[in-house]
């Protein structure tokens, strides 16, 4: 994923007067109709006018799932989430285009005039050539602020699979590796000593790859096989960024940028000598995506 992902999907929003958007009628199926944007800002919420009399408005009342596209220039920006209708007279008088009267003659306060409020939940992309999917969560919160702090680490035994995968990869590899572990450690009705992490290997990383090695904390470690190692993590000391992240794991890419944005403006630098951490603070079989947390611990070092 390219960096500021985030930052110019909203540029390609804030440059469109108009989208599509999708709604379900009263048979289930999807209906799409051009809608002119308001005062468009980011790829967050979406605002569009319509009448209560329409068929938009009945349809959202009946079922909100909606999605909404952008297009620009060959850039596409599609969004699914949740719309609804809003009748507050505050929101429809701010909100309110003088061209609008062609509509709705008795002007603001026209009892039919409504707006349809879109609230974004996953988001799909293409722009600049690259393709992200991934739920929004906690990332409106961005751009964040990061505490550089002095952080130490105990060591840990863990059973590991470790791979080197394309970025474009991280994902899917993350968790086909941690199925293949749990499998293992499962099978051996191994005794867990921790929350579940991974570290990725700044040494041996490159501009197109990343070195991950998941891990599981263990009790006691077991033999090794062709897929999964037994080792001691050693313990670490040093100066550190760190952020608790809420949000899907699809999201982590936008925080890194983030990051990497909060590390470029402060006069700090990534220490390639030691191991980036996500420690994965709950289950995703157990909690929404919205809610994961994951715990960010990143070595730095002045520039």
């Amino acid at each position: 994923m390219n960096s500021n992902i985030i930052e110019k999907a909203n540029k390609i929003v804030q440059s469109c007067d108009a989208a599509y958007l999708g709604v379900l009628d009263e048979n289930g199926s999807p209906n799409v109709s051009t809608v002119s944007a308001i005062n468009p800002e980011n790829i967050f919420e979406a605002y569009f006018s319509t009448g209560l009399t329409e068929n938009k408005a009945k349809r959202i009342r009946a079922d909100k799932r909606a999605s909404v596209c952008y297009r620009l220039d060959g850039d596409n920006v599609t969004l699914v989430g949740e719309a609804e209708i809003l009748t507050d007279q505050e929101i429809k008088s701010r909100l309110w285009q003088d061209w609008f009267i062609n509509h709705f003659p008795g002007g603001a306060t026209d009892p039919n005039y409504c707006i349809i409020k879109f609230t974004a939940k996953r988001a799909s992309l293409w722009v600049d050539n690259e393709v992200a999917a991934f739920t929004l969560g906690g990332l409106k919160s961005l751009p964040m602020s990061y505490e550089v702090k002095e952080y130490e680490i105990a060591p840990v035994k863990v059973m590991s699979a470790r791979e080197v995968v394309p970025f474009a990869e991280i994902g899917s590899a993350m968790g086909r590796m941690f199925e293949r572990l749990m499998g293992r450690l499962m099978k051996e009705g191994a005794a867990l000593a921790g929350a579940p992490f991974c570290l990725y290997h700044m040494e041996s990383a490159n501009e197109t790859q990343a070195d991950i090695e998941v891990c599981e904390a263990v009790a006691e470690l077991l033999p090794d096989d062709a897929d999964v190692k037994g080792r001691t993590v050693p313990g670490a000391k040093g100066t550190t960024l760190r952020h608790i992240y809420k949000g899907s794991y699809e999201g982590l890419y936008a925080v890194y940028d983030d990051m990497q944005r909060w590390v470029d403006e402060n006069g700090w630098t990534w220490d390639m000598n030691a191991p980036m951490r996500e420690i994965y603070l709950n289950d995703p079989d157990c909690v929404p995506p919205e809610e994961l947390l994951t715990e960010i611990i990143c070595p730095v070092k002045k520039k």
